[in-house]
């Protein structure tokens, strides 16, 4: 009796394994081994972007001045009264002519700016809104006195909207104002699109 043909397709012979799947890798966290190698540094981010544990972990390598824009930007007793501009520009001009070598850090893109002449390595902080909301949340968490503070979450609050705003303002302090001040400059710049891995190496 005649067998009934088989209708299952023939399978070619596979010669080697196919490869596994793999999952996209995430992107490497730079080192300050990287950057921060020039006598002059500027770091220029949003409030949470880790400009500060930049500076710090910078200075572990070369000990240079540092200089933190809202310690000139800010009357030292009176709360959110900035000083006049003449004065802050002053102060600012005298610590990099007493200084050859620095790294400065802030927000402020006409500040920044203003050094720009001394062509620093500018290093653009923008790890985005979670991150920056983040760190934000866990540096008031972590700070002296929390504890006794709890009844403070207004000046939390006030805090992450004006950390959340940094994307849609357009002021010196803004997203918009970093971008076109980073774009524009020519000299050795960098941005950091993650947080820095600031463990040591």
């Amino acid at each position: 009796m005649a067998t009934r043909p088989s209708m299952l397709p023939v399978l070619p012979a596979v010669s080697e394994p196919l490869p596994a799947a793999t999952e996209p890798s995430l992107p490497l966290r730079p080192t300050p081994a990287e950057f921060g190698n020039t006598p002059r540094t500027a770091i220029l981010g949003n409030s949470g972007s880790g400009k500060t544990s930049l500076t710090r972990a910078l200075v572990r390598r070369r000990p240079f001045p540092t200089l933190d824009l809202d310690s000139v930007v800010w009357e030292p007793t009176r709360i959110a009264v900035r000083r006049p501009d003449q004065a802050i520009l002053a102060e600012l001009k005298a610590f990099t002519d007493h200084h050859p070598g620095w790294i400065i850090e802030g927000c402020y893109s006409d500040l920044i700016e203003a050094l720009l002449p001394l062509t620093p390595e500018l290093i653009f902080l923008n790890p985005g809104r979670e991150t920056c909301l983040h760190q934000c949340r866990q540096r008031f968490q972590e700070s002296p006195g929390f504890a006794a503070r709890q009844d403070q979450e207004q000046r939390l609050g006030f805090l992450l909207d004006w950390v959340a705003g940094y994307y849609t303002r357009s002021d010196s302090q803004s997203l918009a104002a970093h971008r076109r001040l980073f774009d524009a400059y020519p000299g050795p710049k960098r941005e950091l699109l993650v947080p820095v891995d600031l463990a040591p190496h």
